[in-house]
């Protein structure tokens, strides 16, 4: 992908190349760069230092990656690539300026916008290493065998602080977000990866904590939330702690095996006396969709609407071909007992459902 080039070359055998006035053409776009000799007798070292611009999609295409990436445009960058016996390092300066970024916040950018980042690796050794930062927001390292990318370790850190490499095999990630909208990057995972957005992870991901400030999920909001997700045999083990829920859970990766979900607390947002209810209001699950209700075993252990406690919940849902259904029931609201079985099945717009079981209170 190198083209036309041309300058002053000079070669030493103790100190190394150098060349000024270099220019040439990578990837169709212009390219100036100096070369810089910085040897010592018996130590040839050479530095190169160039800057141009490469359009993303041409990069990606050298590259031969095949995987969608959420960014579009042109990248500036400055190029330093260190070669000699001393040092063998490539590293990557850019602005961004011209390239954009399709993710949630805070890690969307415009197209105009600029965001400093850096991306270095080294060349040499058993180990190589790899560092990259976006922004203030994010940084990276990462090592692994040469030649063995996925059998590398290493950490993602988002907000202040620098990362650190783990000892064992895997990526975690680790740090703070002010917020987190957790449908967006659903939607996003979906695009990107398809019907098993996290079939890749389970390869490298080993574990998550994360303190965010706020997270919108399913409608709702937690708020002062920490966030702990760890990898273990075949699922993924969940903790979370907000004013709001606090909890864990476990994801198994077969999409027949239920979801286990076991809550200390929920905390629903306190009824507003303001509201009257209206019994000829639209009903608001009219246009949900009961087949596509996964497995899942949940049980509350303290159900509360605002400051007010309402009681406990237990049940098991299991998806049906026309629905859902409901088994081993066990509510507990305001000394209300419920227990039972039952389904909610039907195409939205014209479910039905039905319940089987027994109700019992104290006066």
């Amino acid at each position: 992908q190198l083209s036309k080039l041309k300058g002053d070359f000079t070669f030493d055998l103790d100190k190394g190349l150098s060349g000024n006035n270099i220019s040439l053409q990578a990837f169709g776009k212009p390219v100036t760069a100096q070369i810089v000799a910085e040897g010592q007798p018996g130590q040839m070292q050479t530095r190169i230092n160039a800057s141009g611009q490469v359009a993303l999609k041409t990069l990606t295409d050298w590259l031969q990656v095949k995987q969608a990436l959420p960014a579009s445009g042109e990248i500036p960058y400055q190029l330093q690539l260190s070669l000699g016996s001393r040092d063998n390092r490539l590293t990557v300066d850019s602005s961004l300026k011209g390239l954009s970024i399709d993710l949630p916040a805070p890690f969307a950018k415009a197209a105009q916008d600029t965001r400093d980042s850096r991306f270095s690796m080294t060349l040499q050794g058993n180990e190589r290493r790899f560092d990259a930062r976006y922004g203030d927001s994010t940084r990276f390292a990462y090592a692994a065998p040469g030649g063995k990318l996925d059998q590398g370790r290493g950490e993602l850190l988002l907000g202040a602080g620098e990362p650190q490499l783990p000892g064992g095999k895997g990526l975690r990630v680790r740090g703070r977000l002010d917020t987190l909208d957790l449908d967006a990057w659903q939607q996003q995972a979906q695009r990107l990866a398809g019907d098993d957005p996290g079939g890749s992870a389970r390869q490298t991901l080993q574990s998550v904590d994360l303190s965010i400030g706020q997270i919108q999920a399913f409608g709702t909001q937690l708020n002062q939330a920490v966030v702990r997700l760890a990898r273990v045999a075949s699922a993924w083990d969940l903790r979370l702690d907000s004013r709001e829920v606090i909890g864990n859970a476990r994801i198994p990766d077969a999409k027949a095996q239920p979801m286990v979900v076991k809550l200390q607390s929920l905390r629903l947002p306190p009824a507003d006396p303001a509201q009257a209810q209206d019994d000829n209001a639209p009903d608001p699950l009219a246009s949900f969709d009961p087949r596509k209700v996964p497995a899942l075993d949940l049980s509350i252990d303290k159900l509360y609407r605002g400051d007010d406690l309402f009681g406990s919940v237990a049940l098991k849902l299991r998806p049906t071909p026309r629905g859902v259904s409901f088994n081993g029931v066990d509510l507990l609201i305001k000394g209300l007992h419920i227990d039972g079985n039952g389904a909610w099945e039907g195409l939205p717009g014209s479910t039905a459902s039905w319940y089987k079981g027994r109700l019992d209170g104290k006066n």
